[in-house]
């Protein structure tokens, strides 16, 4: 990435027209640090000042729960219990909830299992890799009769949480600033005046682990074409 912004630098620096966009590799969570959802991060990119208690990375993640530093966990939308090596993670957990839209490894381990809901039964908004939020509105109805939104927001009232979170989208454009039309754009313009510097690139590789070839976000993208099947609610 340094290498490409470097090179965009060069090109503008000789009046070329030239823009950048870098996808993720996992694009549903482009959203997840804008808004304040990353422990890393406060709404609008905003670094937390002092670290939450917890995990800001996998590694973390790993560490505290093999130490046993988790009693109880709840896993929404993911399957970890898919794999060996990240379902043996949770082995020391002593109580396991999951929210999904299916049936999955990981819910029929669990201890309990709350109903989750597709894209296709949820209204709301999405920020995409790209940056550009997109309103959407629900095309069916969910089978439990409330979104995942909702059972969120009443396991929230039970444990007595409060979970307004105000005008969060205000929070994202103030902490944005002159980025916000390339993080959280809804219309605006983006017209780059070339600024910026050149940084050094360390050219040594660096090793890194391998996604599996077929995660459960991708496995829903290729199946939910199956209309009408058994497993699928979209008719």
């Amino acid at each position: 990435m340094e290498i490409f912004a470097d090179l965009a630098l060069l090109l503008k620096g000789s009046d070329r027209d030239v823009s950048m966009l870098l996808p993720r590799l996992i694009g549903n969570s482009a959203g997840l640090e804008l808004t304040g959802a990353d422990p890393a991060f406060l709404p609008g990119r905003v670094r937390m000042k002092e670290s939450l208690p917890g995990a800001e990375s996998s590694q973390d993640l790993r560490r505290i729960l093999e130490e046993g530093g988790l009693r109880a966990a709840l896993i929404i939308g993911e399957n970890p219990m898919e794999y060996n090596r990240p379902g043996s993670w949770f082995r020391n957990v002593e109580f396991l909830a999951a929210m999904d839209w299916t049936d999955t490894e990981t819910t029929r381990f669990a201890d309990v299992t709350l109903p989750g809901t597709t894209y296709l039964e949820t209204p709301g908004t999405r920020c995409n890799f790209e940056g550009r939020v997109l309103e959407y509105v629900e095309a069916v109805t969910p089978p439990s009769g409330m979104t995942g939104v909702q059972v969120l927001q009443k396991l929230a009232e039970a444990f007595e949480i409060d979970p307004s979170i105000g005008d969060l989208e205000d929070k994202v454009k103030q902490g944005l600033g002159d980025l916000v039309c390339y993080y959280w754009n809804t219309g605006e313009s983006r017209d780059w005046d070339g600024s910026g510097k050149l940084v050094p690139v360390d050219p040594r590789a660096k090793a890194s682990s391998i996604q599996p070839p077929m995660t459960h976000s991708q496995e829903y993208r290729q199946e939910i074409r199956e209309v009408g099947t058994e497993r699928y609610r979209v008719l």
